[in-house]
């Protein structure tokens, strides 16, 4: 079971931490529909920070965005203000996907936050009357969605994320050192940037892919290989899902390819889950 108080902590951005902390202080002391407004209170506060910084870094897609906001706020807390800040509101979750801040999975979740919010504010939705009374396990499992799937991951936009790994496998100043692969290119990067990640060291690492000349094949491979291990420490069971899928096309590289993958991955337990049951058979 996540540790909540562990999970605030790791919130990237001082301000979003603060927020989220409210939540969870509202929900340590019973107060379940606080916790659920704040929660929604921390993901809009997070979304729309990070989308400002990618329009201040330059992105020239999320200007539009930080225009609209800024808009908003010039028209202070009046009508006009607050309906064009549920209008963006409205779109946050949509534009955190655009722009690979989550996925589309982590969107349908987070919709969640956002419906439960609703009726928490908004007792006037109930049918026939009465207050939402939501239960401590939903206040609780909205909280560490919206930690895990967002809050603590900084703005790093998923194919950005890729295109850093691939450049640091082929740079000079690789180091193989797992704290840094694990820090690096699987704690801060979205949960589909991870799956994206692996997938690519594991085809790479198994298949001795050509990077574009940037790298001899085969040291590229080793590299690789080193980087799905120091995942493998994070998430095996994605790891091993990644390596196992390569299964077919493992079959076709030649010889020499394979033992070299053999040699890489003689201790990995998710390697021996892709060859046949013969050669697992026969290591010692």
């Amino acid at each position: 079971m996540a540790d909540l108080d562990t999970l605030v902590n790791q919130v990237w951005s001082p301000e979003t931490r603060h927020l989220a902390g409210e939540a969870l202080r509202c929900y340590n002391a019973g107060a379940f529909r606080a916790s659920i407004a704040a929660t929604w209170t921390a993901v809009t506060a997070d979304i729309i920070t990070k989308l400002i910084g990618l329009a201040d870094d330059g992105d020239s897609t999320a200007i539009p965005f930080r225009t609209a906001v800024t808009n908003a706020q010039a028209h202070g807390l009046n009508r006009e203000g607050v309906k064009a800040m549920q209008a963006i509101e409205a779109d946050l979750l949509t534009d955190a996907e655009k722009f690979e801040l989550i996925d589309a999975i982590d969107a349908h979740e987070l919709s969640r936050i956002q419906e439960d919010r609703n009726l928490c504010v908004h007792p006037s939705l109930r049918l026939h009357g009465g207050t939402y009374e939501p239960h401590a396990e939903v206040a609780r499992g909205h909280l560490v969605v919206a930690l895990t799937a967002l809050l603590t991951h900084p703005p790093t936009q998923g194919s950005r994320a890729l295109d850093e790994f691939k450049s640091y496998i082929c740079d000079s100043s690789f180091s193989p050192t797992p704290a840094h692969l694990q820090a690096a290119y699987f704690d801060r990067v979205p949960s589909a940037a991870q799956r994206r990640i692996i997938q690519l060291a594991a085809k790479s690492a198994l298949l001795e892919l050509d990077p574009g000349g940037l790298l001899p094949a085969i040291e590229h491979a080793d590299r690789m290989a080193v980087a799905l291990e120091a995942f493998a420490a994070r998430n095996r069971a994605l790891v091993r899902e990644a390596v196992t899928g390569q299964r077919d096309r493992f079959g076709t590289v030649d010889g020499p390819a394979q033992m070299r993958a053999l040699i890489r991955f003689a201790d990995a337990d998710y390697f021996w889950d892709l060859v046949d049951e013969g050669l697992a058979n026969r290591r010692s």
